[in-house]
């Protein structure tokens, strides 16, 4: 069963990133036409997907019992409404958004007894960092006087994509616990 988990919640990670960083990419490499407004929802949508995505490995294969299937569903029913609102919403800040995101990549605080008792202690670290790097990006994006702002982010979250990658790697794939 946890073979099984492994598998199905990896991929499922793998494809939020894919989402996120082809939705981010096909939205930022369009020229103003009738479609942008469009893929910048999607675009803002998948970092919703994203961070469900990215808590799918830990919370279905390192948790138990009710802290998985529980910590599982809440955190894609957060993803799910967060990219449905951002989809049919009317434009909301930049700054509001981002809160939300900072928000819900955080809300791992909520199980943080369960994670320190099952996530290997480097792929908790890379986790931690990773959100950290997230947040980082978030404050320079949010700020109006930060020269290349956009340009920057997507660095923070290239770099914050790949330390979970390593996470997941790690805490999921590489170690048996």
């Amino acid at each position: 069963m946890r073979a099984w988990a492994q598998r199905w919640s990896t991929a499922i990670y793998a494809l939020c990133l894919v989402a996120m960083l082809a939705a981010s990419t096909v939205y930022n490499l369009t020229h103003p036409c009738a479609a942008r407004p469009v893929l910048r929802r999607l675009d803002e949508a998948a970092i919703f997907l994203m961070i469900a995505g990215s808590y799918t490995p830990f919370t279905a294969v390192r948790f138990e019992g009710a802290w998985s299937v529980g910590f599982t569903l809440a955190v894609w029913t957060m993803a799910i409404v967060g990219a449905g609102v951002k989809m049919l919403a009317p434009r909301l800040s930049d700054a509001f958004w981002s809160v939300i995101y900072v928000l819900f990549g955080w809300v791992a605080v909520f199980a943080l007894k369960p994670m320190i008792e099952t996530v290997h202690p480097l792929a908790l670290g890379l986790l931690v960092a990773g959100g950290l790097i997230y947040t980082t990006g978030v404050f320079v994006f949010i700020s109006q006087k930060v020269k290349f702002r956009r340009a920057i982010w997507h660095g923070f979250v290239v770099t914050g994509a790949g330390v979970h990658w390593a996470a997941v790697l790690i805490g999921v794939v590489l170690v048996q616990a």
